[in-house]
């Protein structure tokens, strides 16, 4: 499967499941945390203050798939799976992740998708 071709310099590659699928123009990570306080009658300040699981919402700009993968894997029934990012030798990856919107068209040259947004709860930097 060959990937549709940037320069190195803006080339971030993205593996999921382990098998290298995609270049892709951007990412965006942002991640959330809830906090549960602790109180107890009649204080103002709360006696300990609980954090929660982060939960990080991901979003992949200009996937270019690699030609015929489409027909090798359907991504929109993959749930759970790992997304791993790397560029300039630097990985990123994201475990449990679900799809939450993706916005692709085919193209004579191969698929593209315009825009991923994926939920994952947990990471490894």
């Amino acid at each position: 499967m060959a990937l549709v071709s940037l320069p190195a310099i803006n080339k971030i590659n993205l593996w999921i499941n382990g098998q290298k699928v995609a270049a892709v123009k951007s990412f965006r990570s942002r991640t959330v945390r809830e906090l549960t306080r602790i109180d107890t009658i009649g204080s103002a300040d709360p006696i300990a203050v609980l954090p929660g699981r982060p939960i990080h919402y991901i979003t992949l700009e200009r996937v270019m798939w690699s030609e015929g993968l489409h027909d090798y894997q359907d991504f929109h029934s993959m749930q759970p799976f790992t997304v791993t990012l790397a560029r300039l030798g630097k990985t990123i990856a994201f475990h449990e992740c679900y799809w939450t919107s993706l916005d692709e068209k085919i193209q004579a040259a191969g698929g593209i998708t315009d825009k991923a947004e994926f939920v994952s709860f947990s990471s490894a930097h």
